[in-house]
């Protein structure tokens, strides 16, 4: 199985991005069907949109790269990539213990620690009520999103199929507009918001029993 963080030699990553990857893996089985096609003829990108934010990209129906929620853009609770000798500075200078420059990273990152909050709703009704605050820290994780979006294409040399935008944030038209707008040039973008890893490991468990596919040992 590949590295579905993304990177080597972080296992405790890997596990963190699994739910992840069950829920984007069968979003796009899902959208295969919904299209009429194989999932295992498509190139598809997916963005998983939570309290992390974790990228994938399936080439014809395998895993070949990601973008762990630590290593991409901010979301609602994750800091995703920061600047590592400012953020060394940051701890020693304010003292940290382990467990608290963790959660400045992971809880208490991204959309959090700019706006006190992690709900994608509270953070729309501030910029409703006119906070330009607010609005500037949606956009700029919206940017981040679609940076990392239009990074993974080129891993498939720009030939996607779709891109699919999922997780509970994909709920909110405000984000999945923003990210549209900035990499639609690529392929179509759709939305197919919620979670369903339990759901994704059900119906693997099914399709490894009726024999339609194999399974694969991490």
């Amino acid at each position: 199985m590949p590295d579905i963080a993304g990177v080597t030699g972080f296992p405790e990553i890997k596990r963190r991005s699994l739910s992840h990857v069950l829920n984007c893996r069968a979003q796009s089985i899902q959208y295969a069907k919904q299209v009429g096609k194989n999932f295992e003829d498509l190139n598809l990108i997916l963005a998983h949109l939570g309290g992390g934010v974790s990228l994938s990209v399936y080439e014809k129906g395998k895993l070949v790269d990601s973008i762990g929620d630590d290593l991409g853009p901010f979301s609602s609770e994750r800091a995703g990539v920061a600047p590592l000798m400012e953020f060394v500075d940051f701890c020693y200078d304010n003292n940290l213990t382990k467990k608290e420059a963790q959660k400045r990273i992971r809880g208490g990152g991204g959309i959090t620690a700019h706006l006190n909050t992690a709900s994608m709703k509270e953070a729309e009704e501030m910029i409703q009520s006119g906070d330009k605050n607010a609005e500037l820290v949606v956009n700029a994780m919206c940017y981040g999103v679609a940076k990392g979006i239009a990074s993974l294409s080129a891993v498939v040399s720009g030939k996607v199929d779709a891109i699919i935008l999922t997780g509970g944030i994909a709920r909110s038209q405000r984000v999945t507009s923003a990210v549209k707008g900035r990499v639609e040039f690529i392929a179509p973008v759709v939305a197919m918001p919620g979670e369903y890893e339990l759901e994704a490991l059900a119906a693997g468990c099914l399709r490894i029993i009726t024999g339609e596919e194999k399974a694969h040992e991490m």
